[in-house]
Formats: C-alpha cells, sequence, structure tokens
C-alpha cells in the first residue's frame, strides 16, 4: 500500500536532511550546561511498544514492538511542531501469525519546566496515518485510516542537549481504506473504528543549542 510505501522513504530522507544541517550548526554553537533549551531542530530515534483494538477483526488487544524515528522544531521554548514515523510488528493472539502496524504522526507540543532543570514535561496533540498489513498467507489484510491522538511524556537531560524520553499515547479513529485478498471492501460493510495506545523511549537530540 501506499502508505507503507511512503513510510521508510519519509524516516530515510528527513533524518539525513535534518541531520546534516544540525551538525553544521551545532558545531557553530556551545551548549550552556546551566540551561536546558527545548528551542530549535530536535531529533528523536525510539523504541516503541504499540497496542491495538478493532472489533471488525475480533481484536480485544494485541501487542507488539518496534521503533522508528522523529524531527521537530521547536518555535518558542514552550511550543513545537513535529512529525514521528513509527513502525513495529504484533503478534495475533493464540497464533504464529504477524502483522506489521505503522503511524505516520503530524503533531503540537507543549513543553513545561523552567530553563534550569534537567526535566521537562511535554503534552502532545496529534493526527495520524495508520496503516496495517499482515505477513500471514491467507487472507491478505491491508487496512490505513486516520487517527486522532493525545500524548505526554517526561524528559530528562543526561548530558548537553541530549534528553532521554518517556512517552505514552492513545487515541482513536476510523479505516478509509480497506483491502482483502487485494480486493477493496466497502466501508459500510465493516465497523470503521479503531483505537491504539502506545509506549515509548527515546533519545532526544536537540541539535541547534
Amino acid at each position: 500500500m501506499f502508505f507503507v510505501r511512503l513510510f521508510s522513504l519519509v524516516c530515510i530522507l528527513s533524518a539525513f536532511f535534518l541531520s546534516q544541517q544540525a551538525r553544521l550548526v551545532s558545531a557553530q554553537s556551545t551548549f550552556d550546561q546551566s540551561v536546558y533549551q527545548t528551542t530549535g531542530v530536535f531529533i528523536f530515534p525510539s523504541l516503541t511498544v504499540t497496542a491495538w483494538t478493532t472489533d471488525e477483526f475480533d481484536i480485544s488487544r494485541e501487542y507488539g514492538g518496534g521503533g522508528g524515528i522523529g524531527f521537530g522544531y521547536g518555535i518558542t521554548k514552550r511550543f513545537s511542531l513535529f512529525a514521528n514515523a513509527i513502525g513495529g510488528t504484533l503478534q495475533r493472539e493464540g497464533t504464529e501469525d504477524a502483522y506489521s502496524l505503522a503511524h505516520l504522526d503530524l503533531g503540537a507540543r507543549a513543553t513545561l519546566g523552567s530553563e534550569s532543570s534537567k526535566w521537562k514535561y511535554i503534552f502532545d496533540v496529534m493526527v495520524s496515518g495508520i496503516s496495517m498489513e499482515n505477513a500471514f498467507p491467507k487472507p491478505e489484510v491491508g487496512l490505513e485510516g486516520r487517527i486522532y491522538s493525545l500524548g505526554a511524556g517526561v524528559q530528562y537531560f543526561v548530558k548537553g542537549p541530549i534528553a532521554l524520553q518517556a512517552h505514552v499515547t492513545a487515541g482513536a479513529g476510523n479505516f478509509n481504506d480497506f483491502r482483502l485478498d487485494q480486493e477493496e471492501i466497502e466501508l459500510n460493510t465493516i465497523d470503521r473504528a479503531f483505537k491504539t495506545s502506545r509506549f515509548s523511549l527515546s533519545i532526544v537530540w536537540f541539535a541547534m543549542q
């Protein structure tokens, strides 16, 4: 599906472009050890545990793990915009069948905490594209949808402009594309609603400090 093919390309190109730009900027600046700012470009690779539920596939809750990369820009010390691409593999409950589940987030972030504190508290509002494809032979199932999520987390600066981040996200949405054995299924024949939740651990580099 188009979303899945686009997913890897967005991750690679975004990470390369921003890391090169940030390296040039950071080479010209010195981090003030008494100030921990969240402005400018930041990049955050992550490890993530994902769970989701949907009545259409009789999934009460299934879990899996994966990872991804995000990037953003702190417009002020309190407000940021970001994009985040997360993918993982989930196991069907009671079977050995596996399938992929990916999110591509666009979000706005509020950050609380003084500049002199190593601790920052973050609150996110996101809209995401979601894509699922199975890895088991039959039937071949693929879906895409849109989800609206809220997130909250904490950052702790461990050294210079590097922070560790723990983050939880929960959201709900609807399918807008559903395929079974390569044939598109009319959406009025299925329950379109689903929910997802995520817990992630990230390393955040504020590259312009």
